[in-house]
């Protein structure tokens, strides 16, 4: 319901790979985009997928994540046909034949590369970029712990597939966007960064809010 930017690139991604294999699938996002993705699109000049604000009686294949309290309005009375992820396995149910296809990686997007990469899918050079954000974003520049040699090989290979070597470059105009929370609401910045999940019965929420600057903490944590 809150797609990052690893979401929405490797929707696009698994989009092109399965029409790429002879099966219409077309990305989608349950609302509109974080300013780090907003930033991703229109540095890399992409147009931003369309709104599917109800997914009842859509054929449904999911990108990183996996839980039904997370998944699109309507998705309870949709048919989910597969599912790409990184995370630990969720509740998304079916009765219906599904492909799942989930790896630990530090982003979904380099998962979504190596399907490429095995289906022998060329990538043409705007999608390797969307795919390259998506690891940024989710790795923290190649710098998080949960970096791993798919995450590696993915990114040097979308490096030269997309052209972009300042990798650095677009990072920090990510990182800056993400951080500046430029007019958003206190509401629109408390879930920015939010999940829905339920264990034994019970319903929560988490909401991340990451401040840059010591010198913003106090008016951030007023707010």
């Amino acid at each position: 319901k809150t797609p990052d930017s690893d979401t929405v690139c490797s929707a696009i991604g698994m989009a092109y790979l399965l029409n790429s294999l002879g099966i219409s699938a077309e990305a989608r996002v349950p609302g509109g985009l974080n300013l780090e993705s907003q930033f991703v699109f229109s540095e890399l000049k992409y147009p931003v997928p369309e709104i599917l604000e109800d997914a009842t009686d859509k054929q449904l294949w999911l990108v990183d994540h996996f839980a039904s309290t997370q998944t699109v309005n309507g998705a309870d009375n949709a048919r989910i046909v597969g599912i790409t992820d990184h995370h630990g396995i969720g509740d998304a149910e079916t009765s219906e034949p599904i492909c799942v296809l989930s790896c630990p990686a530090g982003s979904t997007c380099a998962v979504v590369y190596k399907l490429c990469e095995i289906c022998g899918a060329e990538l043409p050079q705007d999608t390797a970029a969307l795919l390259l954000a998506g690891i940024l974003s989710d790795t923290s520049n190649m710098k998080s712990k949960n970096v791993t040699r798919l995450d590696e090989s993915a990114f040097e290979k979308l490096k030269v597939l997309s052209g972009i070597s300042d990798t650095d470059g677009l990072f920090n105009g990510m990182l800056e966007s993400k951080l500046s929370f430029k007019g958003m609401s206190n509401e629109g910045i408390f879930y920015s960064d939010y999940k829905d999940y339920e264990h034994n019965g019970i319903k929560y929420g988490i909401g991340c809010i990451k401040v840059a600057r010591p010198d913003l903490i106090p008016d951030m944590a007023e707010r």
